[in-house]
C-alpha cells in the first residue's frame, strides 16, 4: 500500500491524519514512509492541517525523533489514480407513429 497516495484533491493519509487530530496515527504513517513535504491542491503540506500550535509541536516533536528534523521542501503530491467511469448514455427515444384516422 502506497501510504502517500493522493485523492483526487491532493491529501495524503498524513493530511487526513493531521486535519483530525490524529497525532498518534501521523506517527504511524510517517513509520511506514509517508512523506510530509506533500502538498494538496491547496498547496498545504501535512503540518499545515494541524488544527492547533499543541498539535503542530507534537507533530514537529515526531518528525524530529525520527530524525526527519526540518520538514524537506513541500512538493506536489503524485498524481492521483482516477477510477474508470461508467458513461450513462439515455436510451433512444421511440421513434414517433404517424396518426392514423378513424372514419
Amino acid at each position: 500500500i502506497d501510504v502517500n497516495m493522493p485523492t483526487i484533491k491532493g491529501d495524503s493519509a498524513l493530511h487526513f491524519a493531521l486535519r483530525s487530530g490524529h497525532t498518534e496515527c501521523a506517527a504511524l504513517l510517517l513509520d511506514s514512509r509517508a512523506d510530509p513535504s506533500i502538498q494538496n491542491e491547496l498547496h498545504q503540506t501535512p503540518l499545515q492541517q494541524c488544527k492547533t500550535t499543541q498539535q503542530r509541536d507534537e507533530f514537529m516533536k515526531i518528525l524530529q525523533d525520527r530524525s526527519i528534523g526540518s520538514l524537506p521542501k513541500a512538493r506536489p503530491a503524485p498524481a492521483a489514480v482516477e477510477q474508470p467511469t461508467t458513461q450513462v448514455t439515455a436510451a433512444p427515444a421511440a421513434a414517433a407513429q404517424p396518426a392514423t384516422q378513424v372514419a
